[in-house]
């Protein structure tokens, strides 16, 4: 095998993780629909009381707003490095918060018929 088959052979093997994990990456939208999925599923679980998923639908929308406001800030461009860094962290507190409402112990009381 040449040098220049190597060489080819050897891009196309670090690139390919890369590429995958481009495509697996959720849109903040995406996680945005993941975490709303989650919380209704522990509203209709038991595992979140209403008042926990009034709080945690409350910071998504805080969330989404934030978002919007970045992009007004843009004038509709796309969102900063930082901005998307920002979007992130955010998603990623939401998303610990979620779990950690939905595992504490607590759990909604029964629904009369």
């Amino acid at each position: 095998m040449n040098h220049f088959m190597q060489g080819a052979v050897l891009t196309m093997g670090l690139l390919m993780p890369c590429m995958a994990l481009a495509q697996a990456t959720p849109t903040p939208a995406e996680r945005m629909a993941h975490q709303q999925q989650r919380i209704n599923q522990g509203i209709a679980s038991g595992q979140l009381t209403h008042h926990e998923a009034v709080v945690d639908e409350r910071h998504l929308r805080t969330d989404e707003r934030i978002r919007a406001q970045q992009r007004a800030h843009n004038g509709g461009a796309p969102l900063t490095a930082s901005q998307r860094a920002r979007d992130q962290r955010l998603l990623n507190n939401n998303s610990a918060r979620i779990y950690d409402t939905k595992h504490n112990a607590r759990v909604a009381a029964p629904q009369m018929p």
